[in-house]
């Protein structure tokens, strides 16, 4: 899986504890809460994961992780920033870093 360049692959470990905490954060009536993901990598700079679906193989899901180590008080958190193929999600990315680039400038 070739991903943009500030998202690392996460290592087996590394993917076990993200999901511990994802399953801790996600209360009912979360996009994702009793959905069977994989956490196959996270950004560099931020605590978002991005989430691979095991029943459909082109669903992605990237969350914003709030790390407080339990449920939510609402559904909205920890927030989906994206929710889509694994085309789109590169496209997603594609237009973050050109906005970036453009604020940059």
């Amino acid at each position: 899986m070739n991903l943009p360049k500030q998202w690392l692959s996460t290592n087996l470990q590394e993917s076990g504890e993200l999901k511990i905490e994802l399953v801790l954060e996600v209360i009912p009536g979360h996009l994702i809460y009793d959905k069977e993901v994989e956490v196959v990598a996270r950004h560099e700079w931020t605590d978002d994961i991005l989430c691979k679906h095991l029943d459909n193989r082109d669903l992605f899901t990237v969350v914003h992780l709030t790390l407080r180590g339990g449920p939510e008080i609402n559904d909205e958190y920890p927030s989906v920033e994206f929710h889509g193929s694994f085309s789109d999600f590169l496209k997603h990315e594609n237009a973050i870093a050109i906005s970036l680039q453009e604020n940059d400038n």
